[in-house]
C-alpha cells in the first residue's frame, strides 16, 4: 500500500510542475528546463549533501548516475518544449509521456533487470498501448 500510496503522490507532483510552468510565460524550452531542474536541485541537495564525498562523487556508480542524468536531461528538454509551446495540449503530452514510462519500465524492468512479465502486466501494457492511441489522436 505504501507503493501505491508514494507512486500516486509523484505522479501528482511530477504532472502538476507542467501547469505551473506553463503559467510561467517563459517560451524558451532550456530557460524553463533549467529553471525546473534549478528548483529540484533545491529540494533535493539538502537531503543529499550530508551523504555526498569524493569517494562517491568519484566513483563508477556516480559516473553511470550522471549518465541517466544526461538521459533525462535529454527528456526534460524534449518535454520543456512541449511544455512551454501554448499550441500543445498538455493533456495529450503529459498522458503520452507518463504512459510510455509505464511501458518502457515494464519492459526495461524484463529485459534488463529480469522481472517476471506477468499476464496482468501484459494486459496492462495493451490498456497502456490503447489509451495513448486514444489520447494521441486529434
Amino acid at each position: 500500500m505504501k507503493t501505491v500510496i508514494l507512486s500516486v503522490l509523484a505522479g501528482v507532483f511530477f504532472s502538476s510542475w507542467q501547469f505551473v510552468m506553463r503559467a510561467s510565460g517563459i517560451s524558451n524550452p532550456f530557460v524553463a528546463a533549467f529553471l525546473l531542474n534549478l528548483g529540484t536541485m533545491m529540494v533535493i541537495f539538502p537531503m543529499a549533501a550530508k551523504e555526498l564525498n569524493w569517494k562517491i562523487l568519484l566513483s563508477a556508480g556516480a559516473f553511470l548516475a550522471i549518465i541517466a542524468g544526461l538521459i533525462n536531461g535529454v527528456g526534460h528538454s524534449i518535454n520543456a518544449r512541449l511544455v512551454v509551446d501554448k499550441t500543445e495540449e498538455i493533456s495529450r503530452f503529459g498522458a503520452i509521456i507518463p504512459a510510455v514510462c509505464v511501458l518502457v519500465s515494464v519492459i526495461c524492468g524484463f529485459w534488463i533487470l529480469g522481472e517476471p512479465i506477468t499476464w496482468r502486466k501484459t494486459i496492462g501494457i495493451c490498456v497502456v498501448l490503447i489509451g495513448i492511441g486514444i489520447v494521441a489522436t486529434k
